[in-house]
């Protein structure tokens, strides 16, 4: 298998797991989900939801788990010595309402990782933080991170990165930052989403935690009432900030010709 039919795989194993299976069951509100699939049995996802800031249980799948608390992200996803793609998605959403001043105001919010890559042939994991009016629902992001469409009007893309087995090998461990504008008193959401995929004997572990942060100029108050760290401190960056987001990149491997190599050696 080729390294650009492996990316986009992996990049389509970050969304097949958030499926549209709640949508009748759930109304837009903070919540944490969790899900572990192969990429050969699209219908055999594992799903676990909380709606009340509580952490969710993990999703099993195979080789793959994922964990899910607010502000924090726990994915594994392990090759089996097989061509089978496994992969684990966790996200989380939750109000916002900044007070303690007038106007506007800048958050910096970053991601603190810690987990390692191992290749053969192949690993990668990939994050996204959204600031929007409203929560950014799991089937809006399957449709976004699978097929490059625009996400709903009014969605800002705060940070964003993702890695490889190939840039990456070894232990990893950096921060993302991003910043973004908000209004005091004025409530809106983030929405965080941390994914890994991987085949054969490769593996991206993340299970040690991927860690929110955020910093403002104030007091933070928060839907489901959970306190969050401080933004954390850059460091060497690591890992490829991306301006257009995983979706973008996903729909740009589509495009390529057969055979094309899909990153820089």
């Amino acid at each position: 298998m080729s390294k650009s039919i492996q990316i986009v795989a992996a990049t389509a194993l970050l969304s097949l797991a958030l499926s549209s299976s709640a949508q009748a069951n759930m109304g837009l509100g903070p919540y944490a989900y969790a899900a572990a699939t192969d990429a050969d049995n699209l219908y055999m996802a594992v799903e676990e939801w909380t709606f009340d800031g509580s952490t969710t249980l993990p999703a099993l799948y195979q080789n793959s788990w994922a964990q899910t608390g607010m502000g924090v992200h726990h994915v594994v996803a392990m090759g089996d010595e097989s061509a089978t793609r496994f992969g684990a998605v966790s996200a989380w959403a939750d109000a916002f309402t900044m007070t303690g001043g007038t106007g506007n105001g800048i958050a910096n919010v970053s991601l603190s990782i810690d987990g390692e890559f191992r290749a053969a042939p192949y690993a990668m994991a990939g994050y996204m933080l959204l600031k929007a009016e409203t929560p950014v629902m799991p089937w809006e992001l399957m449709a976004f991170m699978d097929g490059g469409v625009a996400l709903p009007s009014g969605i800002e893309l705060v940070m964003s990165g993702m890695a490889d087995s190939d840039t990456s090998a070894g232990p990893v461990h950096t921060v993302l930052t991003g910043s973004f504008n908000y209004e005091y008193g004025t409530t809106f959401y983030l929405t965080s989403v941390f994914g890994a995929a991987a085949t054969g004997v490769g593996a991206a572990n993340f299970g040690d935690t991927a860690t929110f942060g955020i910093s403002v100029n104030g007091d933070i108050g928060t839907g489901t009432g959970a306190s969050y760290m401080a933004a954390a401190v850059p460091e060497p960056e690591t890992w490829a900030l991306l301006l257009v987001g995983l979706g973008l990149i996903g729909f740009q491997i589509r495009r390529r010709r057969p055979g094309a190599q899909a990153l820089a050696d």
